[in-house]
């Protein structure tokens, strides 16, 4: 099975359909393996609470659309202890 990383952007535009080309890649990412950076969940958290707090979602929905991400199977990579802003920089 095939993986592919995805990020809070690609996820944002799934939960709130902001790309009729979003629809057409969930199949495929169906048959995938989903993985994300460890900030992925935060990320995401935090653009629905955006949206919530602008009243562009109430509390009730914001809660279930992070219960569904919750239920996604994403594996999620850990940032390494030992990089720096540096190494990032590389």
């Amino acid at each position: 099975m095939a993986r592919i990383v995805i990020d809070a952007s690609v996820t944002m535009a799934w939960l709130f359909d902001e790309d009729a080309a979003a629809a057409k890649v969930k199949p495929v990412l169906d048959r995938c393996e989903l993985v994300a950076p460890w900030l992925w969940r935060l990320e995401v958290t935090n653009a629905v609470l955006v949206r919530e707090r602008r009243k562009l979602l109430t509390e009730s929905q914001a809660f279930r659309l992070l219960q569904l991400l919750d239920e996604l199977a994403i594996e999620l990579v850990a940032e390494p202890l030992a990089r720096s802003a540096s190494g990032l920089l590389r």
